[in-house]
């Protein structure tokens, strides 16, 4: 990017700001940088690794990128040919050898609902565009990789999906990346809904109103394909906390609907 004077702006804030993602106003308007940043090893990933060699499913895993530079890189390379492709992805502003930039396109859904400040019925609507979005990008041969309701923003109008840093290509098919981010996607939105809620099949049937169904029936598939998950997580789930939760609500779901 060419604008030396918001270069020089963002790299002055970096010197100053350790968060990884940060705000910085720039002509009347609110700009957020990332920063690369070197990812560990945790647990969870070691047992998730584990657990992909013990059953022979590479869904299992893990994805994250250790190398900072490296996984900023590639989210930028993968960011634009997005919004060139028309994807509900951030354009970037500027960008620089350890950070980028981008304009400001509102609130994650996971905090707008946790302020629960929407009724029941918005809530329902601005989901189902979540959905459509995420679609929207299978249906250009994408993914995105990890997509939480953390990761995805509404400003009112409309949804941008963000934080295309973890890319599962490496190990998956391109099915099943589109298949896992379906589950993971499903899997979020059941922090804030019981399985038998209608949202929740709201939600799912919007997606398969707009995504190929090669995706949606590749994602039953996947729950169907791990009972002993599904049968542990119902286990555990009422000691356990909302990952483990989340787990069993959205397995239960998608073997519901096989």
């Amino acid at each position: 990017m060419k604008n030396s004077t918001l270069n020089n702006l963002i790299s002055e804030q970096i010197q100053l700001n350790n968060e990884r993602v940060f705000d910085v106003k720039w002509q009347g308007s609110r700009l957020w940088v990332k920063q690369a940043e070197a990812s560990s090893s945790t647990i969870w990933h070691r047992f998730s690794g584990l657990i992909a060699k013990l059953t022979d499913n590479p869904l299992f895993k893990p994805t994250v990128t250790t190398d900072g530079r490296t996984a900023l890189t590639g989210e930028v390379q993968r960011i634009n040919w997005l919004n060139n492709e028309g994807a509900s992805v951030p354009q970037i502003i500027a960008s620089g050898e350890n950070w980028f930039a981008t304009a400001d396109h509102g609130i994650t859904l996971q905090k707008l609902l946790k302020r629960s400040e929407l009724d029941e019925q918005q809530l329902q609507y601005i989901l189902q565009q979540a959905a459509i979005a995420l679609a929207n990008l299978h249906r250009l041969n994408a993914w995105h990789g990890r997509p939480a309701l953390k990761d995805i923003l509404w400003d009112g109008d409309k949804i941008t999906l963000i934080d295309f840093e973890e890319n599962p290509i490496n190990h998956l098919t391109p099915v099943q990346c589109m298949s896992r981010d379906v589950f993971l996607f499903m899997h979020s939105v059941m922090r804030f809904y019981e399985v038998d809620n209608p949202v929740i099949s709201a939600v799912w049937n919007k997606y398969c109103d707009n995504a190929a169904n090669e995706i949606s029936q590749s994602a039953i598939n996947l729950a169907k394909s791990m009972p002993w998950l599904f049968w542990l997580s119902k286990l555990i789930q009422p000691i356990a906390g909302n990952d483990v939760r989340q787990t069993y609500k959205a397995l239960y779901f998608f073997r519901k609907i096989a």
